[in-house]
């Protein structure tokens, strides 16, 4: 059975250390081929010419360390993994690693914890592509749609709106985005517009719930539409009221 090639960079200045993560592969079912190094520049060039599937790197190299290696990676690349293998973070590190992006963290000590954590972050990456594919389809669907799409957070902002709003209301995407969506609406019906997102909110099954309300255009004048929402905040790459 022919195993799957898997291209590793591993960002680490102690060849010892190295060798250990890579004896690691061992023991799962991969074709490895691997790139080390602890230079910048190496990095970035790796990034490039290796286009690594996995990138497993500790958190302080001289000169060049693990979080601008994330950093880097991440501004170009949201998907593959990077795991931190390293002997010393903190939690301070850790969480602001997490916000970066980083997949997972390993302590050198424990390193045979590692091929756990390398399956488990390919099975994430493959179900985030999913969601990207799933939010792209949505975001075709909606942006080429003559009826306008508004996904308002449960603060009331507005956190997207599809191009048609021009069309309908006059307002250009950046316009409408600037404040919260009973903005929008007549003052005198602000409270009734609550009161169907509460409902909304409270819904079970994403349940859709239609209403017919006034909503200002950028001109002045209130128009008659009609919106059928739904709460859609657990919902992978909608995560809002619809």
């Amino acid at each position: 059975m022919t195993r799957e090639k898997l291209k590793i960079l591993i960002l680490e200045d102690v060849k010892s250390d190295a060798d250990l993560i890579m004896l690691q592969f061992e023991y799962m079912d991969f074709d490895p081929v691997f790139k080390v190094t602890c230079k910048k520049d190496e990095y970035l060039n790796l990034l490039e010419t290796l286009n690594p599937n996995l990138i497993l790197s500790d958190f302080n190299v001289p000169s060049f360390d693990g979080m601008q290696a994330l950093k880097i990676l991440r501004e170009r690349d949201p998907i593959t993994p990077f795991i931190f293998v390293t002997g010393t973070l903190g939690e301070e590190n850790a969480v602001e690693a997490i916000k970066t992006g980083a997949t997972d963290f390993i302590a050198k000590d424990r390193v045979e914890h590692l091929p756990a954590a390398i399956i488990k972050a390919f099975r994430e990456k493959k179900e985030k592509v999913i969601r990207m594919k799933e939010e792209a389809k949505f975001r075709a669907l909606i942006e080429n749609s003559s009826e306008s799409t508004i996904i308002v957070n449960e603060d009331t902002s507005v956190k997207y709106v599809s191009p048609s709003i021009k069309k309908i209301l006059g307002y250009n995407q950046e316009e409408f985005l600037e404040a919260s969506i009973f903005t929008h609406f007549p003052q005198e019906e602000i409270s009734e517009r609550m009161k169907v997102l509460k409902k909304v909110l409270k819904s079970s099954n994403k349940e859709a719930i239609t209403d017919e309300c006034k909503i200002r255009t950028k001109a002045g004048e209130y128009i008659w539409v009609s919106a059928i929402l739904s709460d859609q905040r657990k919902t992978d790459g909608i995560e809002g009221v619809v």
